[in-house]
């Protein structure tokens, strides 16, 4: 079964902003949320001034975060840009 959009926010649930200590989908961090074929692509978006303080949830959904996403919704290959 192909993963939904609400599978990819679950996921996503789980990666947590340093700066707030609440997750991404809570600051609304998540923005263009797409689910075709089997891939999800996003943007995280920061407000302006915070890049590198919103290094540290970027890091983890390119590592660790995104192999947490890839099995809770079982996706098995990433794509990175």
């Amino acid at each position: 079964m192909a993963a939904t959009r609400e599978d990819v926010l679950k996921a996503l649930d789980q990666v947590i902003d340093p700066v707030s200590g609440r997750t991404v989908v809570q600051e609304d961090m998540i923005q263009g949320l797409v689910v075709k074929d089997g891939h999800a692509g996003f943007v995280l978006e920061v407000q302006a001034g915070r890049g590198p303080q919103s290094e540290p949830p970027a890091q983890d959904l390119r590592g660790d975060g995104a192999g947490r996403c890839r099995r809770q919704i079982g996706h098995r290959g990433v794509d990175r840009p």
